[in-house]
């Protein structure tokens, strides 16, 4: 009786504990993955190149991400709801100023991407005005160039991060959860000091 009660307050606080948002990778000092090419808008064109990493190409003069052509470039991230994000962000430059778009996709499997016009200094994106409230972001992401030549310019991107706070309203099941775990250790103590 005793392990069952502990089972079951365990499973209540673990199921309390929030999943925070990590973009792993976001300055992409480790190569490319765990992003991924996730839509090709470029070839057969001869001249597009996927977006891929290079030393010295990033924001700081670090790695960063570059692609000649309007590819997808997007991580899969834990699924946090919208109204914990308090900020997501990128930077972006490109060889020649022109359109490209940001990439968001949410749990229910709808997107949203919008133009940007992009410059030739390192510009931030940022994002949090422009999540949809009431659902769940679970992909990030960029587009290269989306106008013009898309085999002469090239879109570079650096320092993606996201940051999500811990000071959510739980949700009604999981207090539901909660409160069974400590009723179930309240009336193990109970049990024990009447025996």
């Amino acid at each position: 009786m005793r392990f069952s009660a502990l089972a079951l307050f365990a499973v209540s606080v673990a199921a309390a504990a929030p999943v925070r948002a990590q973009i792993v990778n976001g300055g992409f000092e480790a190569g490319i993955a765990p992003w991924t090419t996730a839509e090709n808008f470029c070839s057969p064109n001869p001249g597009c190149v996927p977006w891929q990493v290079a030393a010295g190409q990033g924001r700081n003069g670090t790695a960063g991400a570059f692609a000649t052509g309007n590819f997808l470039l997007r991580q899969v991230i834990a699924p946090t709801p919208v109204a914990q994000i308090t900020s997501l962000s990128y930077w972006i430059r490109q060889s020649s100023g022109t359109i490209s778009s940001w990439y968001l996709r949410y749990t229910d499997n709808t997107t949203r991407s919008e133009a940007i016009t992009g410059a030739t200094e390192w510009t931030q994106v940022d994002l949090v005005s422009l999540l949809t409230a009431g659902k769940t972001l679970d992909a990030v992401g960029v587009f290269g160039v989306s106008e013009g030549n898309p085999t002469t310019i090239i879109t570079y991107v650096d320092d993606w991060a996201i940051n999500a706070s811990n000071n959510v309203v739980p949700e009604p099941s999981t207090v539901v959860l909660l409160g069974t775990g400590l009723a179930g250790l309240a009336a193990v103590v109970r049990r024990r000091r009447r025996a």
